[in-house]
């Protein structure tokens, strides 16, 4: 597992943030904003390149590769002396249908991450909405012969993992979720073009904010979950998905 550590060159740093297993777009929008406000930022994941074209320019990468939980906590530690936020994405978990070992893989480095937090430490989970609401809800003609019941499985084990680890974990380390919609991205672009025009419009009829989705819209609520702002909230899953589903 690759890792990116992005610095600011003009702001004065403060927390320390990890983001592992995001999709390169989103991953470069939540460090966008983390560094902004003066944070350093280690990316765990793919090498960059489409989705981290943005940070070029604007902060200095250096790539290492780590493995496991262990090494992506020590990883940051070595780095920078302590960790604040973990972001985790849900190719952290994604494993095939394992559901069993993607959950006992995440709680890991959940449990690693907590115990290297000091108090007011925060833990943000992003995965779909597969294992909160039904999948076929919307379903393209290019999706008709796969089945989402693996993922269903295994998001729905993290949305209950986030309840139980927020639980278990405070007052010290707070832990919420982000359940994501269709959100712009260069897979989400390819499923899009390969959608007909009665299904691209009745995908948009069904979100009531009539479009779709970016990335920043994403890294904002994972900004306000890692932040003091959301100090009394714990234990609990936002929607980012402009009204497609609601609870």
């Amino acid at each position: 597992m690759s890792r990116l550590s992005i610095e600011s060159t003009s702001i004065s740093l403060e927390r320390v943030a990890i983001i592992a297993g995001c999709e390169q777009h989103i991953a470069s929008a939540i460090a966008r904003r983390f560094v902004q406000r003066g944070d350093r930022v280690v990316i765990c994941g793919s090498p960059p390149g489409e989705g981290t074209t943005g940070i070029a320019g604007e902060f200095t990468p250096t790539y290492v590769v780590q493995d496991g939980p262990g090494q992506i906590i020590a990883s940051a530690l070595d780095l920078h002396g302590r960790l604040d936020v973990l972001v985790i994405g849900s190719a952290f978990v994604e494993t095939g249908g394992a559901v069993g070992q993607a959950i006992e893989t995440l709680s890991n480095l959940m449990t690693t991450a907590a115990r290297h937090m000091r108090s007011g430490g925060q833990i943000v989970n992003i995965l779909s909405s597969a294992g909160r609401y039904r999948t076929a809800y919307f379903q393209s003609a290019a999706d008709i012969d796969k089945s989402f019941t693996s993922k269903a499985a295994v998001d729905g084990a993290v949305f209950a993992l986030t309840r139980q680890a927020g639980f278990e974990l405070a007052p010290r380390v707070r832990v919420n979720a982000v359940s994501l919609g269709w959100i712009g991205s260069p897979e989400r672009d390819r499923e899009w073009d390969a959608m007909s025009a009665d299904e691209r419009h009745y995908l948009i009829e069904e979100i009531s904010l009539s479009r779709l989705g970016e990335p920043d819209e994403v890294a904002a609520v994972v900004e306000f979950l890692a932040s003091e702002a959301s100090s009394y909230v714990t234990c609990n899953a936002i929607d980012v998905n402009g009204g497609w589903w609601t609870s």
